[in-house]
Order: C-alpha cells, then structure tokens, then sequence
C-alpha cells in the first residue's frame, strides 16, 4: 500500500473510506484533525496580501500578478484515444473475458485522466492558498455554464473543482478566499479609472479605455478588477 504522507504527531485520525473504483483498484481516504493549528507549518508569515483570479477560457486563469495560466486539457487530448476504446467495448460480447478486459481499460483511461486533472488543480491551488493572505474570484454559474455552450470545455477545465479545492485550502493555510458579486462587471470595467465598457463581446480580447486611453488585456484587466474588489469587501466589513 503506498501512503501519500505519514501522519504527523499533532494529528489525530477522524474518519476512513475505503472506496473501490470502476479500475478495479481500492483506494482509502483518511480524514485527520490537526490539534495544534497555530504550530501548524502550512501557514506562512510572507505571503502577498491580495490576489485577484479571472477564470478565463482561453487561458485556464489569470492572476493580477500578470500570469497566464494554461490548463493542459487532458480529456482533449485523450478524446480520440478514448472513443476508440469505447468503440471496442461497444462491439465485445456481453459478459465475455475480452468485454471485462476491454472495459478495465476504458476505466483505466478514465481514472488516468482524473489524476492528471486532479494532479493539476491540486499543485495549483496549493500555491494561491499558500501564498496570498486574500483571494478574489468570480462568482461563477459554473453548473450553468457546463450545461450551456461551453459544456464540455468547463468538464474539462474543472473550474469547480479548482474553487472546491481553493476554498478548503485557503482555510488550511491560514487564507481567505473572497468571491465577488455574481454581477461584478469585472472584465468590462476599466482598472484604471472604473469607466464601463458597455460594448465589450466575448470575442474581444483587447479593448481600449474611452475614458483613459488605456489599452487593456481583458483577462489581466478583470484580474486586476477583482483585486480591487477586495477594497469594496474591508470597506463594508469596516476595516479598510
């Protein structure tokens, strides 16, 4: 058995699943409580203040920092690959040795798509939560949109998945994950002097400021919007 990590002297188990998936394999989830979270060596003294995140789908995201984030697309570049097996199976005899060997390696495919994804998102949002005190993002209709136009891209983004993941871990590290108002105009408004685009398409990834000239990368430009949105958030909660 191959553990992902010894659990340390300040930890007690609380909780373990023992889950079987469709590969075949087994695989036990241990759910630990850590009884001295001050001492805690997750939690940094230098991390950055704030740090707005624009979820974008050209990029996987960007950061007000000025990164541009590609997600690798794993089930993209699987697609051809898996319908292939699926092909296979569908033509196996039901019940047949070939059809259990034909479907342990759509399975395998499967779970080996899972784990990069989930590989990806895990290293990435360990490194927002871990090094910055505050973090903005949109407040996405993520389920809307996976049903919408942009269906199977956001599956495979896994933007959920990422939020999920960065919103337990802001609380492991110490951080804390802010999500701005649903109707936040982030990418149509101008950074720099707050003028609205009115007129700004999907399909405009630059645009220029009527108000100050500046010429604007839309994802960069939201990024940055949502990092100042969090001087809306200590204003109303009296702090700023």
């Amino acid at each position: 058995m191959a553990l992902h990590r010894n659990i340390k002297s300040n930890e007690v188990i609380k909780n373990v699943v023992v889950e079987k998936d469709t590969d075949d394999k087994y695989y036990i989830s241990v759910a630990v409580e850590c009884l001295d979270v001050k001492n805690n060596d997750k939690t940094k003294d230098n991390k950055k203040e704030v740090v707005g995140i624009d979820m974008s789908m050209r990029h996987f995201l960007v950061s007000s920092e000025g990164e541009k984030i590609n997600h690798p697309k794993y089930l993209l570049k699987n697609e051809s690959k898996l319908k292939r097996y699926q092909k296979k199976l569908s033509k196996k005899q039901k019940g047949s040795r070939n059809r259990a060997k034909s479907r342990l390696r759509v399975a395998k495919l499967h779970r080996k798509i899972s784990n990069q994804r989930k590989d990806f998102l895990h290293k990435l949002s360990y490194y927002f939560a871990a090094n910055y005190k505050n973090i903005v993002i949109e407040n996405l209709s993520i389920k809307g949109m996976q049903k919408g136009m942009f269906g199977k891209s956001v599956n495979d983004l896994g933007w959920y998945e990422f939020v999920r993941q960065l919103s337990y871990k802001s609380e492991w590290y110490g951080s804390y994950l802010h999500k701005a108002d649903r109707y936040f105009p982030s990418s149509k408004l101008c950074n720099n002097c707050s003028i609205k685009n009115t007129t700004l398409k999907l399909s405009d990834t630059r645009w220029t400021c009527s108000g100050c000239s500046t010429l604007h990368d839309r994802d960069i430009n939201a990024a940055l919007n949502l990092k100042n949105y969090y001087k809306e958030i200590k204003t109303k909660a009296g702090t700023a």
